[in-house]
């Protein structure tokens, strides 16, 4: 059980999903977990990390001329 201070820490509002507590973890242990916050304060971060891979698969997978 996941509890609301672990919540606000990471960031974790998707419940039972290994991929954000994973996510979170990385980043908390390279010292990223302040930067990780601040998606939190004007975003939902999952929407920040999908559209990014959106892009990455879109130019350069999907549109990729060779």
């Amino acid at each position: 059980e996941k509890s609301a201070s672990y919540n606000q820490k990471y960031g974790i509002y998707l419940e039972d999903s290994t991929f954000n507590v994973i996510t979170g973890n990385i980043l908390e242990d390279n010292g990223l977990g302040a930067i990780y916050e601040k998606f939190n304060d004007d975003t939902d971060y999952p929407d920040v990390f999908f559209n990014c891979g959106y892009y990455f698969y879109n130019n350069f997978i999907v549109n990729n001329p060779n």
